[in-house]
């Protein structure tokens, strides 16, 4: 049962890989709701003076565009990385449209007027700009629609990709958005604006950016049903995206209310995908983590972290002198609790006694470890060996108390365990010896009769001096 549960954990772990499989929980549904409503507000709020001029700024356009540029690219990589471990095809449809939009933030801040040249760079012209923010804008919710549909259509094989199928798509992002690029920076374009004013000119596109933002987010929130955590922040970026379309179209002018506050806009929307990635790989780190170091049926410290504190506290008692002991604990003829009871049983019986084992031992530095199997075992650091035999014994009297009826045990009508205690002292080696030592103390407690606790003969070894 215990190798379950520990299987169980481990297929959570793998479906938190790709964020495409997580679940959203409440809170996380509640958080993305909020997001929304202060997005609505903000723009409701600042409606009435979306077209009042600012002072123009002339730091805030190569400081927007380079953080749109990097926050794209890195949620392209993270895209990428979780394509590569996954094969999750979407995955790669969703890094396709950030590596694209990375390319045009870069390709925009070449071209707008003051920000590398007065007119702006590799024979931009006055409508260069504009164009390349409509297409970006018209063209990313589209690319998105095209994750929604994958995410309904194709299936997640859970199969690591080669580092060219990688290449691949980032090529396939960055070729489309260079394209874009060159169209914007090689042709003619119809007027948009005409000097810092789009009102007139600007209604030749803005009915397409602002239908195809909102085909994207009615295509996404239909396909994907946002069933998972990138799901919904997905629908929540292409809002952002809408809302700030529409925001900059009612602005009517660059360096207005509404322009600036669409900028903003399009900084989180950059960033909003790539920061769940992060939070989604932490939690993963943290669920790894925990199988690395915690056993999964009691939730104490497991073998591997045991013997490293062993390893510690010998290095440290080596170090300063201090002692510090060893407690071996068997659970008391548990073969036959299995046998009578069953697994599901004996598996709430090793949970319980590993909780009454935590109640006594509560010292920051001591450790309460899973051994294996039925049995556990107590690091006891800066503890002599009457001690220890003292911990052990309100141990083994805290296991009676709970009174876990055991008809099959040959110690006793309730669930009992046996203890063996050994510390080293000033010189003593510890590490291994004391593990053997203590484990022979477990014998000879369980050889007398089970339910008691016996201890070891310290091993002392010459002093460095």
């Amino acid at each position: 049962m215990a190798g379950s549960v520990r299987s169980q954990e481990i297929e959570s772990c793998s479906a938190v890989i790709t964020s495409a499989h997580h679940i959203p929980s409440r809170a996380e549904r509640w958080t993305a709701g909020l997001v929304c409503c202060l997005l609505f507000a903000t723009v409701v709020l600042s409606l009435p003076f979306a077209s009042r001029q600012l002072p123009v700024v002339v730091a805030f356009l190569p400081v927007y565009l380079t953080l749109v540029a990097t926050g794209d690219s890195f949620t392209a990589f993270l895209l990428l990385v979780q394509f590569r471990a996954t094969g999750s095809r979407p995955l790669a449809l969703l890094s396709v449209a950030y590596s694209f939009t990375a390319v045009l933030a870069i390709a925009q801040a070449c071209a707008f007027p003051g920000v590398f040249a007065p007119h702006g760079l590799f024979g931009s012209h006055q409508q260069t700009a504009i164009w390349i923010w409509s297409l970006w804008h018209a063209g990313f919710p589209l690319l998105i629609m095209l994750y929604a549909v994958g995410r309904r259509t194709m299936s997640d094989r859970f199969e690591a990709r080669s580092a060219p199928a990688v290449a691949v798509v980032l090529a396939t992002g960055v070729v489309l958005g260079l394209g874009v690029a060159a169209v914007t920076f090689g042709l003619h374009l119809p007027t948009l604006i005409q000097g810092n004013d789009y009102s007139g000119g600007f209604h030749g596109t803005w009915q397409v950016v602002l239908a195809s933002a909102f085909a994207g987010l009615v295509v996404t929130v239909i396909l994907t049903r946002l069933a998972s955590v990138l799901d919904l922040w997905v629908a929540v970026v292409l809002l952002a995206t809408l809302l700030e379309a529409a925001l900059t179209i009612m602005a009517h002018q660059r360096f207005s209310v509404g322009w600036y506050l669409s900028r903003v806009f399009s900084v989180a929307t950059s960033l909003m995908v790539g920061l769940v990635f992060v939070a989604e790989l932490s939690r993963l780190y943290y669920r790894f983590v925990r199988l690395a170091t915690v056993d999964a049926l009691t939730g104490l410290a497991n073998r591997r972290t045991f013997d490293e504190r062993i390893d510690e506290e010998r290095r440290a008692s080596a170090r300063t002198g201090e002692p510090f002991a060893l407690l071996m604990i068997d659970v008391d003829d548990f073969k036959g609790y299995n046998d009578t009871y069953g697994h599901v049983a004996g598996d709430a019986a090793l949970r319980a006694i590993a909780d009454a084992i935590a109640s006594v031992v509560h010292r920051p530095r001591d450790l309460v470890a899973r051994y294996g199997g039925e049995e556990f075992a107590v690091v006891l650091s800066g503890t002599g060996l009457d001690a220890a035999m003292v911990v052990a014994e309100r141990v083994r009297a805290e296991i009676a108390a709970c009174r876990i009826p055991h008809r099959a045990s040959r110690a006793a009508a309730v669930v009992t365990i046996s203890l063996g205690a050994a510390a080293t002292e000033a010189g003593d080696s510890g590490g291994r010896s004391l593990v053997e030592r203590a484990d022979a103390a477990l014998y000879a407690a369980k050889t007398a009769g089970r339910n008691r606790v016996s201890a070891g003969v310290p091993a002392i070894m010459p002093s460095s001096a």
